[in-house]
């Protein structure tokens, strides 16, 4: 019996669980929470949810229960996996840690309560609900980095070095870039292109390398069409895009044309879907959705892709993180009384994510 023989029949048990597209057109078609509350009562969210509803019954309150759903799924995975799947999953977890600790420095930055900074977390890695609501709580990014160095979380010396270099500057844009450089760099290093479950996992890696080079690059396009001058950022280094395209997409004298050129890339598709929602809004946020949609419907299609491998449970992962993402958009959007094809608009409804 391979390493993925029992995982993967749990996972795919664990995969029938995940909501249909029915589902989202039902709650679509309802006004306010408690459709949502009701429907997710009866499904596997239930537990979670009724202890949430003891805690707190407030919009708050529910998206704690999504949330702390959400990391003990993971957190199954995660027991069920044997010692080289686990290893394997845990670069994936690792990844939305840092993009956790990251949003966590930028709320210290930006004072804002503990509170404030949880609604911008995804607990989908090895760091817990509890950890994060530690992190949030800190007085500071020093305390923060404090905690992480106390905790022998891998990057935390990394991440001080960073911040010390980068003191006194209000864009964090850069400190992100440099901590998710290092990062990458650790992926790529220890998963080998010749070991099949590793050469998978790291061309998914190398997507979501794609996917900071672009939003950095886009966004200092933005910046320079609005008059202003950006930082140069150098790309993190290792993706699939070429140094040489992203070049011209950083020369690019607007983002119409970056988008242009962007088409000739894996990115095709999603510059398509994107560019009439693009054109009518006139904002990079809404490109930049589109562009999201096509990095999680790759990794929602690892699932199908490799049956025996590590496939299958980075591909349920990523669907689960799809799931939340657009539960979380449908209970806050409900809950501001936003029109349903509004709300229609912001959802990742990936094609290949549901059962």
């Amino acid at each position: 019996m391979s390493d993925y023989d029992h995982l993967n029949a749990r996972i795919k048990g664990m995969h029938s669980n995940l909501l249909s597209r029915e589902f989202y057109d039902q709650i679509l078609a309802s006004q306010g929470t408690a459709p949502l509350v009701d429907a997710l009562l009866s499904s596997s969210y239930s537990p979670h949810l009724r202890e949430a509803l003891e805690r707190d019954r407030s919009t708050a309150g529910i998206e704690w229960g999504l949330r702390r759903n959400l990391f003990d799924t993971f957190e199954t995975v995660r027991a069920l996996a044997p010692p080289k799947p686990r290893w394997l999953l845990s670069i994936q977890f690792r990844k939305w840690d840092i993009q956790n600790i990251i949003a966590i420095v930028r709320g210290k930055g930006a004072g804002l309560l503990p509170e404030e900074t949880l609604t911008s977390i995804f607990p989908a890695g090895e760091l817990g609900e509890v950890e994060l609501e530690e992190l949030a709580a800190e007085d500071n990014t020093k305390t923060v980095i404090d905690a992480l160095t106390a905790w022998n979380f891998p990057f935390a010396f990394e991440l001080r070095n960073i911040i010390q270099q980068h003191s006194g500057e209000s864009n964090y844009a850069s400190i992100e870039v440099e901590f998710m450089r290092i990062f990458f760099a650790w992926a790529l290093n220890n998963l080998s292109e010749h070991d099949q479950d590793q050469s998978l996992l790291r061309k998914h890696i190398r997507n979501q390398i794609d996917m900071i080079n672009l939003k950095c690059v886009l966004w200092a396009i933005s910046q320079k069409e609005a008059g202003r001058r950006p930082e140069s950022v150098i790309p993190v280094l290792g993706g699939l895009i070429p140094a040489r395209m992203l070049s011209r997409i950083e020369q690019s004298s607007s983002l119409e044309m970056s988008f242009e050129i962007l088409a000739e890339s894996y990115f095709r598709r999603a510059i398509d879907r994107g560019i009439l929602a693009f054109g009518e809004a006139r904002r990079l946020s809404v490109m930049e959705r589109f562009l999201e949609i096509e990095l999680i419907e790759a990794g929602c299609k690892m699932f199908r892709a490799d049956p025996l491998g590590i496939g299958v449970p980075i591909g349920y992962i990523w669907r689960k993180y799809n799931e939340f993402l657009n539960l979380r958009i449908l209970l806050r959007n409900n809950s501001y009384g936003k029109p349903a094809p509004a709300t229609r608009e912001e959802l990742f409804l990936v094609e290949s994510s549901g059962n």
